[in-house]
Order: structure tokens, then sequence, then C-alpha cells
């Protein structure tokens, strides 16, 4: 629809149960840019830029939707410890909920 956005499908997981906590809602979209992540909020007009780690965290969210998974993965990626590693995960996630960005 926008050259460059994506939005999330209308109903993901629809043939098969879902083992996911989290989602992006249909009115979100996003785009990777250089300064990271934009993600837009349609019914809000809400926006945020996400880069670093939390571009990194958004971007497994998208693509695996759980968040065990999403802490495996970084745990592969980063020398964190797990309790840091969750702590970081849970701080972006609950603002991300917050925002109307993800749902769980």
């Amino acid at each position: 629809v926008f050259a460059g956005w994506y939005f999330a499908p209308p109903k993901p997981c629809a043939a098969v149960p879902c083992p996911e906590f989290l989602r992006v809602p249909r009115d979100v979209a996003w785009r990777r840019g250089p300064e990271g992540i934009r993600i837009f909020r349609l019914k809000t007009g809400r926006s945020a830029e996400l880069a670093g780690t939390a571009e990194r965290i958004w971007s497994l969210i998208v693509q695996h939707g759980r968040t065990a998974d999403v802490l495996g993965a970084l745990a592969r990626e980063y020398a964190i410890g797990p309790a840091a590693l969750r702590k970081e995960v849970a701080r972006l996630v609950g603002e991300l909920l917050q925002g109307g960005f993800l749902e769980g």
C-alpha cells in the first residue's frame, strides 16, 4: 500500500493454533530506515523510532511472535546474562504494549 511500509497480516496463524504471546496489531505499520525501524499506529497517529537492540528485538518479535523465541535468539547473539536480557526485553515490550504497537 505504502512503499517500504509493512503491515501485519490480517489473521496471523489463522490456519493453525498460534503459540505466540505477542503480535503486531493490524493498524500498525513499520519500515526500516537509515536510523532504525520506524513504527506507526494508524488509529492514533503515534509513532516511535527503534534503533540498536530495540530494533533487533522488534524484528525478532515480528519474526517469531513468542517471547521465549525472542529471548533465545538474543541470547545467541549478545553476550548478556539471562536476567538482564529478560529485563531489557520486558521493558521494551511493556512500552510497545502501552503505546498500542504490540498486543499480547
